[in-house]
């Protein structure tokens, strides 16, 4: 089972755009996106292989939204 369906995803990004912006550095949008796993249940443990492919999946759909 994905950690993350693809609205979960989406709406993960929505939040990150509303309350940072669509500038962010992949730097610090993963910081923020760790910063969220800790409050998601479930999220909050996984390892860096699982939490890599998560944030490279809602990377690529923040830099298509912030495009738009």
């Amino acid at each position: 089972m994905e950690p993350l369906t693809k609205r979960q995803s989406v709406e993960l990004v929505k939040f990150i755009i509303d309350q940072q912006g669509s500038n962010l550095t992949k730097r610090k949008f993963t910081e923020l996106v760790l910063d969220c796993f800790e409050d998601i249940s479930g999220l909050e443990g996984l390892s860096p292989p699982q939490a890599r492919e998560i944030i490279n999946t809602l990377w690529s759909i923040y830099r298509g939204k912030s495009k738009t």
